[in-house]
């Protein structure tokens, strides 16, 4: 997992937080049970850091429902804390997974890359 962290900024109430008090990470292994636990303790972790983190999933070839309650979760206590937890690029297995549970306005926007192209036989 890597984290691009930025400058922390002041936020308005009822308004956006700035660009710099987001902290982007960037989850480049899968969201599955094998993975689940060993991202917990990292994504709960998050809400401390930042007033608002936004994950880019892009790169998130597999995802099961052990990873959308790993996300969920990261979510309600970002949301305990008063803070924002946001899903930015997401990969077409997430935005399937997200649409199939109608989680899209929970998470924020999130949305898939193009597939890859395959090819018929």
């Amino acid at each position: 997992m890597k984290s691009d962290t930025a400058k922390s900024g002041n936020k308005r109430a009822g308004a956006s937080p700035p660009a710099d008090a987001i902290e982007k990470i960037s989850i480049s292994q899968n969201l599955t049970i094998y993975e689940a636990l060993s991202l917990k303790d990292v994504l709960l972790a998050l809400p401390a850091r930042a007033t608002a983190i936004e994950l880019d999933l892009s790169q998130v070839i597999e995802i099961d429902t052990a990873g959308l309650q790993l996300l969920l979760l990261a979510q309600r206590e970002s949301a305990r804390q008063g803070k924002t937890l946001r899903l930015g690029s997401c990969s077409p297995a997430v935005q399937e997974l997200i649409e199939l549970f109608d989680l899209a306005e929970l998470f924020g926007t999130a949305q898939a890359l193009p597939a890859p192209e395959t090819v018929q036989a």
